[in-house]
């Protein structure tokens, strides 16, 4: 099995529903069916992500010892991305002018040229491939409920996540923040009113946008003026 790595971050989520127990046929019957699948020969820019096992890449295999550890489940998401490289498609298209001998085109000419050019090159063109690890407490004791921990922060790997949970299991993931985690709490009722009353502030003092150089001269420059004027109606006024 492959070793986790020795550092990096994670996101946690609270698992709204009822999961299959994870030692069932049912467990892994729906990890089957949402396995990830190859787009290796797909003809056009595409995506796809599903269940791997940990210990094989292609999604054909999960094998109980892979997957069980202990009161933990390890779980392994592949996304692979097709897409044509921007340099690979402006070399076609350049050629495809240079065949033209110079004529103009327009913009549905050239649409028509980039759409010949993906569907001739694409099948060529092997996908990115990423792996999120991603590991299932069943029962935790601090959200009461099944909690899972996501390896990755970007926005785009947990919703990729949550879908999978969705289509999988029919369970929704909330992510874990202080106020998902305190209503969880096992709090009195007193206490639990408080946190309908709680709203988010910063502790942030806010500054006054700075002003241009040119903006800082001329204000000085108006509060100069302000000062002669004051000073010539001084002297006026000790003259009368």
């Amino acid at each position: 099995m492959p070793p986790f790595k020795k550092g990096g971050s994670f996101v946690r989520f609270f698992v709204e529903g009822t999961l299959p127990d994870t030692a069932s046929e049912d467990f892994f019957e729906a990890l089957s069916k949402e396995r990830f699948r190859s787009i290796e020969s797909a003809a056009s820019e595409e995506l796809s992500a599903g269940w791997v096992s940990p210990s094989d890449p292609s999604g054909q295999d999960f094998l109980r010892e892979d997957i069980l550890v202990g009161d933990f489940v390890r779980l392994r998401i592949r996304v692979d991305k097709k897409k044509l490289p921007a340099a690979w498609l402006a070399i076609h298209m350049a050629a495809e002018l240079r065949a033209r001998d110079g004529k103009k085109i327009s913009a549905r000419e050239r649409k028509e040229i980039r759409a010949d050019i993906e569907e001739r090159i694409l099948p060529r063109t092997l996908p990115s491939v990423s792996f999120l690890e991603v590991v299932l407490v069943p029962r935790s004791a601090a959200s009461r409920g099944a909690l899972v921990f996501l390896f990755s922060t970007s926005a785009a790997a947990a919703a990729e996540c949550a879908k999978l949970f969705h289509k999988s299991f029919g369970v929704s993931l909330v992510e874990v923040d202080p106020t998902t985690l305190a209503e969880r709490a096992p709090l009195a009722a007193e206490k639990r009113s408080y946190l309908e009353r709680c709203s988010p502030f910063s502790t942030e003092r806010k500054r006054e946008p700075a002003r241009p150089q040119r903006a800082r001269a001329a204000a000085s420059a108006v509060d100069d003026d302000d000062d002669a004027i004051a000073e010539t109606h001084a002297e006026s006024a000790e003259a009368f």
